[in-house]
């Protein structure tokens, strides 16, 4: 079993690097035309500042729901951090939700409340983008006028082959899966309903409403980025790629999503008419924020010996 989970680690890991290659073999085939766009580096500053602040919303999220198990938002955003760089950084089975439950297991009797305390707040996060997702397809019947389908055959070619190749894996290795994940959702309200209903309604609602702060601080930074480039791209039509993104990056094919996230950020982008160069320097531009915030979790867990678990 081990030998099996380091090979799926390993084919994880060739997978995020290999799609991420392409995508920056893709840039440097048109560097010199992203050269050819007025660049504003205060836009960059401002999206990036938005970004960085929409985790410590999401870590409030967190906070919210233990805060009676820890000393303070600190110690939350510490945990979190250090999840993040085990969930983004590491190639490790211990992804950053499994750390946050590991740590809570040490500050309650109860591991079936740190799983569910833990497990809401992300599943209430995913539901609010969802929700969104299915109003924004419903109340704009139009969105397909609105993409561009003037691309480049070699990308479409790239992006049927990696779609084929994602679904291939799923079916090949995630059937099971797949099939036990829903089990899980029902298996998990089933079973830790009496805990979700004890958070008590205004706990509730500070959950939601962070989840929603969050995503629109993203997608702030998102504008940002695209405004830096002059890059004009409805509101609403980032928040859905925003939705697309994310349900896409809970793939398990890579390691935080990486490479999966950003083609399927760059191909949505250049679908509204963003120039090829553009989506990719924006998607990268979000895959070194997510780094960066992985990097300080980094230090966190190398120099906090006293609550090290792994």
């Amino acid at each position: 079993m081990p030998e099996k989970k380091t090979k799926l680690i390993i084919l994880k890991s060739f997978i995020g690097i290999f799609l991420l290659g392409i995508l920056i073999y893709k840039f440097k085939q048109n560097r010199i035309e992203s050269f050819q766009y007025a660049f504003n580096v205060y836009f960059l500053l401002s999206g990036i500042f938005l970004h960085l602040f929409a985790f410590l919303i999401v870590t409030l999220r967190i906070h919210v729901l233990i805060s009676s198990k820890v000393s303070s938002y600190y110690e939350t955003l510490k945990i979190f951090l250090i999840g993040w760089f085990f969930s983004n950084i590491l190639p490790t089975n211990i992804a950053g939700d499994g750390y946050m439950i590991l740590y809570l297991k040490k500050k309650t009797e109860s591991v079936t409340e740190a799983v569910a305390l833990i497990a809401f707040q992300r599943f209430v996060g995913l539901i609010v983008l969802i929700i969104y997702g299915i109003g924004y397809l419903l109340f704009n019947p139009d969105w397909l006028k609105r993409i561009s389908f003037n691309i480049s055959f070699d990308l479409i070619m790239l992006i049927m082959v990696l779609l084929i190749i994602i679904i291939i894996f799923v079916l090949i290795f995630f059937k099971n899966q797949v099939y036990r994940f829903f089990k899980k959702i029902k298996k998990f309200f089933n079973n830790f309903k009496y805990i979700i209903k004890g958070i008590g309604v205004k706990k509730h609602f500070y959950v939601i409403l962070t989840s929603i702060v969050y995503h629109l601080l993203r997608l702030g930074g998102f504008l940002y980025f695209l405004s830096g480039f002059t890059q004009k791209v409805p509101a609403a039509d980032i928040l859905f790629i925003m939705v697309i993104v994310t349900i896409g990056s809970l793939i398990p094919i890579s390691i935080g999503g990486l490479g999966v996230q950003e083609s399927i950020l760059t191909l949505a982008l250049t679908l509204l008419g963003v120039p090829l160069p553009i989506a990719l320097i924006v998607s990268f531009i979000n895959r070194a924020v997510l780094i960066f915030v992985a990097m300080s979790g980094s230090l966190m867990f190398l120099f906090d010996r006293k609550n090290k678990l792994i």
